[in-house]
């Protein structure tokens, strides 16, 4: 338990640097950062709000926490984001106890490291989303159910019950009926893979009590904001978004491909660890056919979900390194034939990506200044994070080639963190320029007179607000408002005289056709991939 603690401190001062320094990049950051600014503004803390109007995408519970530590400290990124990185830390702990108790102490460590050291998991750990927090609450509903079954006592396992599905009914309050149907599905599958029966009626009870508190919170919703915004949530935002998939559309063999890349480096590991764990659950090994449930069932329930992220699949992430965390402890304890292919199809691949990406880096190191010409500092991390690749990744090839292989794989995670560490902590913030919205709503702010009004006009063909504009409102303190008619930019010109107005480039054209007055590009503004220009409106004179 030792080195898992120190193990996890040493993660945390790793994810506490990478939130500390980076501006929040949209398109989520913004706007959850938006979203806690007005709650805190406005005091209202039952409904969600996003430019005054209300936001049903989402359950209340992550905005109280973030609103919460925001009033009270301040709306800094790092305040912002401390609720998310806290919840990965907390998840890493989870997994770290539960696989020690189910599996044994190696086991456990090197689920931590799996865990701690995941490409995708350590990004989300940075960024501020509701996933973390659910995908926390979901595994330690499930941690606080297995628990249960091997109690000592009654009223330890009523009691552990009874949090499992107070755990579920905060899940649904992160996100949705999802908190429940997912952890449910999952023990109703691991019951019925044992032909046991009779649980299935404690998990009636179980849910029946989430939904109790997911209701309740419902109730209080629907009365203060209305039943049309509460059937938003859970029919547009659940159900029809399950079933047809209107924001974020994939094909159903989206996940297939994409898991690869989001469980680097570990993923190659996968393709021997589920076999084993298989191998060990048809064996009678409960803790094992467990596990392979949770992962299962999340993967199988968003692959047939027509709306998919990448960021959907963070509640298997526990599941998945657990799995891989027997593989590696196996390899370790005993000496077998499998070790040899594990070695050959898994660690050498990884070693060979690692050395090869040292080189890539640099090889594109022009290229990659050219494209980001206000990021200067660029010319020090990378050649850093090649340095380290390449490096890590030759110690790597001379102990396998060697047959070393254990050295290597204890390399492979320490190689991990340092280029996590770099890459968040060094190469993030230098393109916050390029990328951040921070630097442009100061000036926009500085081009709106107070006295007159806290209003950015945006000339868009469409009625609707772009991405961006949540981006400049957080960091402006500023609302925007979306003008597509000329009668709109008259009445801007008349309510905020000599203020900018913001279009994107690729309306440039059709404002000019719009509009019978001068039109001067004050600055060119670029955010992300996009660029937009600060214009301001003038009478033609003749």
């Amino acid at each position: 338990m030792k080195r898992i603690l120190i193990l996890i401190a040493a993660l945390s001062v790793m994810l506490l640097v990478a939130i500390a320094r980076r501006d929040f990049w949209y398109p989520d950051e913004p706007d959850m950062a938006e979203i806690t600014r007005q709650m805190i503004s406005s005091g209202d803390w039952l409904r969600l709000q996003l430019y005054q109007k209300l936001f049903a995408d989402y359950p209340p519970l992550f905005f109280w926490l973030t609103a919460t530590i925001g009033s009270a400290v301040g709306l800094h990124e790092m305040v912002l984001r401390l609720p998310t990185t806290l919840s990965a830390l907390a998840l890493l702990a989870l997994t770290g106890v539960w696989a020690r108790r189910r599996f044994g102490d190696r086991t456990a460590f090197w689920s931590v490291v799996v865990l701690g050291t995941t490409c995708q998991f350590v990004w989300q750990a940075v960024n501020m989303h509701v996933d973390m927090l659910f995908a926390l609450f979901i595994a330690a509903s499930l941690f606080c159910y297995d628990t249960a079954r091997t109690a000592g006592s009654r009223r330890a396992r009523v009691l552990l019950l009874c949090v499992t599905g107070l755990l579920m009914g905060l899940a649904a309050l992160t996100k949705g009926p999802a908190g429940i149907v997912l952890p449910l599905g999952i023990l109703a599958a691991d019951h019925l893979i044992h032909k046991e029966y009779r649980p299935l009626g404690r998990l009636v009870y179980i849910g029946v009590g989430a939904a109790c508190v997911f209701g309740a919170s419902a109730f209080v919703y629907a009365k203060g904001a209305g039943q049309s915004n509460l059937w938003y949530f859970i029919y547009e935002q659940n159900i029809t978004r399950f079933l047809t998939g209107h924001s974020h559309l994939r094909p159903w063999y989206y996940y297939l491909v994409n898991i690869w890349g989001d469980l680097l480096p570990w993923s190659l590991f996968a393709i021997f660890a589920v076999p084993l764990a298989w191998k060990a659950a048809r064996k009678g090994h409960r803790p094992g056919a467990f596990v392979l449930a949770w992962f299962a069932v999340i993967f199988v329930f968003f692959t047939v979900s027509k709306s998919k992220r990448v960021v959907y699949l963070l509640p298997l992430y526990p599941a998945a390194a657990i799995v891989i965390g027997g593989l590696l402890s196996d390899l370790i304890t005993r000496a077998s034939e499998r070790r040899a292919a594990v070695w050959r199809t898994a660690l050498w691949p990884v070693a060979v990506v690692f050395a090869a990406a040292g080189v890539v880096l640099i090889a594109f190191l022009p290229k990659i200044l050219k494209y980001f010409p206000e990021s200067s500092g660029l010319s020090y991390p990378i050649p850093t994070l090649s340095a380290i690749g390449s490096i890590g990744g030759a110690f790597m090839i001379v102990w396998l080639w060697r047959r070393r292989p254990l050295r290597a794989l204890r390399l492979l995670p320490i190689l991990t963190g340092a280029f996590c560490l770099v890459g968040m902590g060094w190469l993030c913030p230098v393109l916050d320029n390029p990328l951040s919205a921070k630097a442009d709503a100061h000036w926009l702010d500085e081009q709106i007179e107070p006295e007159k009004s806290e209003v950015l006009g945006w000339y868009r063909r469409e009625k609707k607000l772009p991405n961006e504009s949540t981006a400049l409102s957080f960091y402006g303190k500023f609302r925007v408002d979306v003008l597509n008619t000329e009668k709109d930019m008259e009445a801007y010109g008349v309510r905020q005289p000599g203020d900018v107005l913001l279009v994107e480039d690729k309306d440039m054209e059709s404002l000019l056709a719009c509009t019978q007055s001068k039109v001067t590009v004050v600055k060119e503004i670029r955010i992300g991939s996009e660029t937009f220009f600060a214009v301001r409106l003038s009478p033609r004179v003749n």
